[in-house]
């Protein structure tokens, strides 16, 4: 297993965290693991379509995490899970940081003196 690296995002931006998993025999199960949670999940022997309609999706192919509409509740530690179903096991994390864009508002005061 090779993991994800770091990577920095702006907020409302889409990211994507690799993880290159291998094995024998090929019944892998992967988890992505986010604050103590699994947000997503595949089968590499068998996977299911991705799910577009979630901001954490899968790609049941090669295992890599989407993140997309990233927010800075999205920023924190990513683990990638590997099992084989014979009782092995890998981990490999990443730390996903999150920029915020803010939008600026020039704000123009007047102010009048009476003499």
């Amino acid at each position: 297993m090779s993991g994800p690296h770091n990577v920095t995002v702006s907020d409302g931006g889409t990211t994507r965290l690799d993880c290159d998993v291998d094995g024998f025999p090929y019944n892998i199960s992967v988890d992505w693991i986010f604050d103590a949670s699994v947000v997503a999940s595949t089968s590499l022997e068998m996977p299911a379509q991705e799910d577009t309609r979630q901001r954490y999706r899968v790609d049941p192919n090669t295992a890599s995490l989407t993140v997309v509409n990233v927010s800075t509740d999205d920023a924190g530690t990513y683990t990638c899970a590997a099992y084989n179903g014979l009782g092995a096991s890998a981990a490999a994390s990443a730390y996903l940081n999150v920029t915020c864009t803010l939008a600026h508002q020039l704000v123009t005061w007047s102010s009048h003196v009476a003499v």
